[in-house]
């Protein structure tokens, strides 16, 4: 399981990286068509920040699914083993909790966009589906805080039973 979720996540860091790109070559594209031939598409600036807020959120996922999220660690450095387990218990039911409420209220957000039917100033675009971003990569984010939470606490259950 552990390598289908390193390949997957793998996967995940290729296809971000080319979409990176992607962004970067249409925005060089977007300028000399601007600067030289004296065209301009509107549309390109809206999708652009479209995507890379996607990008930001998948990204996310990434980094949190690698366990390699910011931290604020103020209190990281107590010496107890158990009470340094049941702070990172606590972390990460906060986390669960956190984008658990986020995913809940951005998916009323986002069936509110959808039944207004509104759409992209210059792209077109609905703009349910780059609302959608937020809901779906909440929504993953407290699946991976919720499992984080339970193997944190199954691994403590663990521990008390081999230290008897």
């Amino acid at each position: 399981m552990k390598k289908r979720a390193a390949a997957a996540i793998g996967l995940l860091k290729t296809v971000l990286a080319i979409v990176l790109i992607g962004l970067v070559l249409t925005s060089c594209v977007n300028i000399v068509l601007r600067y030289v031939f004296k065209l301009n598409w509107i549309a390109a600036d809206e999708l652009q920040v479209f995507v890379m807020i996607a990008l930001a959120f998948v990204g996310t996922i990434v980094v949190s699914a690698e366990g390699r999220q910011l931290r604020l660690d103020l209190l990281g450095q107590i010496p107890s083993p158990l009470l340094q387990t049941v702070l990172s218990i606590l972390e990460s039911l906060v986390a669960t909790l956190v984008c658990g409420f986020v995913a809940y209220h951005s998916w009323a957000f986002l069936m509110r966009a959808f039944a207004m039917g509104q759409k992209g100033g210059s792209s077109g675009v609905p703009m349910w589906i780059p609302h959608s971003t937020v809901t779906i990569c909440f929504a993953a984010l407290t699946l991976l805080a919720l499992v984080t939470l339970v193997r944190k606490i199954l691994s403590l259950g663990a521990s008390a039973r081999n230290a008897k």
